[in-house]
């Protein structure tokens, strides 16, 4: 009798760290740097491009959560990436994100943290908080990466935090450059 194994990986922003100097010809640059680049392609040839029904799977990795609060008082849950392989995976192939809920992205230096929308099937609001939680970037209602070359969308102040949310909410909750997110 022969066992076979399915690893199932979901990504939605894959981040792409770039130092100072690069961050002005950020422009140019490729969509994700070298290291990253392999580490996406192991992700994206374990999914094969198959959609992953609700509930299918195991989780392979505990995802650890975190109480999020917004600068209105509503409170989310959100999951942590605070690894590179956690960042590199985030919400790619998710067919929808719970309306009370996000992913932390947890950096290990302040940097033009960038991101894409690779592989991910929602359109999302995207916050960078810097290292006192205060926001200093948003982008609203994010598509969904169509075709390569995917756009990536940077902050333009070094961030430690990268925070996705449904697209809608950054409006909703009236967040604005300069509030704090606490957690």
């Amino acid at each position: 009798m022969k066992l076979q194994w399915t690893i199932t990986v979901l990504i939605c922003l894959s981040p792409v760290s770039l130092a100072a100097d690069e961050h002005a010809q950020r422009a140019q640059s490729p969509p994700v740097k070298a290291g990253l680049a392999s580490e996406y392609k192991k992700a994206d040839s374990l999914h094969s491009g198959r959609r992953i029904p609700a509930g299918e799977g195991r989780v392979l990795q505990q995802t650890r959560t975190i109480a999020i609060q917004l600068p209105s008082g509503t409170k989310i849950t959100a999951e942590v990436a605070d690894t590179p392989s956690k960042r590199l995976v985030g919400l790619m192939f998710r067919d929808q994100l719970p309306h009370n809920q996000g992913m932390l992205f947890i950096f290990e230096n302040t940097d033009f943290h960038g991101i894409w929308m690779k592989n991910c099937r929602i359109p999302l609001d995207i916050l960078w908080l810097d290292q006192s939680r205060k926001v200093i970037h948003t982008e609203e209602n994010v598509p969904p990466c169509q075709f390569d070359p995917c756009h990536i969308y940077y902050p333009l102040q070094k961030a430690l935090y990268v925070l996705e949310l449904n697209t809608g909410l950054i409006a909703k909750e009236k967040i604005r450059l300069g509030a704090h997110i606490q957690f």
